[in-house]
């Protein structure tokens, strides 16, 4: 999957893939698919975009820039240390672990999707941006799921 990123990446210019994160989204999605042998435990290359790094300013209270290499070692630091942590610190907190469909634990591409969506979700809350578009909910039901074959989750929808 290294390969495949670097390729869509033109080898670290960022030419079309604004920084890289593009390139990392997909090259995840492929590592997911079925074209490919890999699987997401193959590329731990984590290099989120700009919700990654307002989402941490907002968890963190310190800004955190997605063109400072330092800041993106500090970011890729927190990231990791929560994904290796995860399952202490629910206990500390009296929480079970949190699994999808309670047997797939949250990798670091999650964590950092979760960042940019709490970053979202609070700007909007905030009421400094306004959303492209708002969830209507399926009546307390989830709609179809879809996942990737690769993660042999077994679930009903």
């Amino acid at each position: 999957m290294e390969e495949i990123f670097n390729a869509l990446n033109n080898r670290g210019k960022y030419i079309a893939f604004s920084d890289g994160f593009l390139a990392m989204q997909l090259a995840y999605d492929l590592a997911n698919s079925d074209i490919t042998r890999s699987g997401e435990d193959d590329f731990w290359s984590i290099r989120g975009g700009n919700g990654y790094g307002d989402g941490m300013k907002f968890c963190f209270g310190r800004s955190f820039s997605i063109t400072n290499a330092n800041d993106l070692r500090v970011m890729a630091k927190i990231l990791w240390r929560l994904w290796e942590e995860q399952d202490r610190c629910f206990e500390i907190l009296g929480y079970p672990p949190i699994r999808l469909f309670g047997q797939r634990k949250l990798k670091p591409i999650d964590l950092e999707n979760n960042f940019c969506e709490t970053n979202k979700m609070l700007k909007a809350l905030l009421r400094s941006i306004k959303p492209k578009r708002l969830y209507k909910g399926s009546r307390g039901r989830l709609e179809k799921v879809l996942l990737p074959r690769k993660w042999a989750i077994t679930h009903e929808s």
